[in-house]
């Protein structure tokens, strides 16, 4: 439950002719209990749209600081809302819920909301929901038929926005018809779409498969298919990738520098090690920090060497390259 005086005192601040609460104040929202979420949810809907925008879109990004922070109530009432925006932020809000409830939600979301946004945020956020299922925490019925709805989302006539998510959140599945939907989605013609697939094939931990479509595209010309295909080769641990990542310490492209970091982090191997140890002698600040991360998951993932042996229980998902 929320400090009921820093609650109180939120609510306030929601309540001055500016309607605006301060970035340090927003932890006075977090974690509510079934009074305060109801309290929150009459204030919140007598804001102005624009203040309800701003305030969302505040507690995402802090929530993305300070992982501590439980905005779910805020979330939930966010996706009642009439502006399709503040909906879509609702369900950003919800990434990290496991409640089957919102996976529900989100499923009538994605079917039947009038917002192209927020039908693709809804496709997104269902990842999660399909990885619970895999894992065989959610509830059998609701995770088939959310993994039935993307499938019918991916094969429909969909905006390209809403069908590329789709196929981003089935790559958590197991479902015999994943390989198929993913290699359609990978010879698409459109680059959003590869990279969506790209995204896919790096959650599937089927380096057997994958591994060459991923090392394939390591050198594609296009920095969004590169930046893609850095990440799914992290993903999926590559260590035949190795070479090709330390190419890409020195690509013309930030962002692609730094997935090259964070990838020969999650692959480790001595030779990732003693590159990354150079790279942080001359490293911007930021780039030292990515780096130290990258170390930090380097070390975690070398006490699990010993565990990466030959598949043997014929599932495919082999973590050997």
């Amino acid at each position: 439950m929320a400090n009921p005086e820093l609650f109180a005192a939120g609510l306030r601040e929601l309540g001055a002719d500016d309607h605006r609460v301060p970035a340090t104040h927003l932890h006075s929202f977090s974690d509510l209990d079934s009074d305060q979420a109801g309290r929150f949810r009459e204030a919140f809907g007598g804001l102005p749209l624009d203040a309800r925008r701003r305030l969302l879109e505040q507690m995402v990004e802090a929530a993305e600081e300070n992982f501590e922070l439980d905005f779910e109530a805020v979330g939930r009432a966010a996706l009642d809302d009439g502006d399709g925006e503040v909906r879509r932020l609702g369900i950003e809000m919800l990434w990290e819920s496991k409640d089957a409830q919102v996976g529900e939600r989100f499923l009538c979301m994605l079917r039947d909301d009038p917002a192209q946004d927020v039908r693709a945020q809804a496709a997104s956020a269902l990842g999660r929901f399909v990885l619970l299922h895999d894992f065989e925490e959610l509830q059998p019925q609701l995770g088939r038929r959310i993994e039935t709805q993307l499938l019918a989302v991916v094969q429909s006539g969909a905006p390209l926005e809403i069908r590329r998510r789709a196929v981003e959140s089935m790559g958590y599945s197991s479902r015999a018809e994943v390989p198929d939907l993913l290699r359609a989605a990978f010879a698409e013609p459109q680059p959003e779409m590869k990279g969506s697939a790209l995204m896919a094939i790096g959650r599937t931990a089927d380096r057997r498969l994958w591994g060459p479509t991923v090392l394939g595209e390591l050198r594609n010309p296009s920095p969004a298919i590169r930046f893609q295909a850095v990440g799914a080769a992290g993903s999926l641990g590559l260590k035949n990738a190795v070479p090709e990542l330390l190419e890409l310490l020195n690509d013309s492209d930030r962002e692609i520098r730094e997935q090259a970091i964070w990838a020969l982090g999650e692959i480790g191997g001595e030779r990732a090690r003693l590159a990354l140890e150079r790279l942080q002698r001359s490293a911007s600040a930021g780039e030292r920090q990515l780096i130290e991360e990258a170390l930090n998951d380097l070390e975690f993932q070398s006490g699990l060497d010993e565990f990466r042996l030959l598949d043997e229980d014929g599932s495919g998902k082999a973590p050997l390259n």
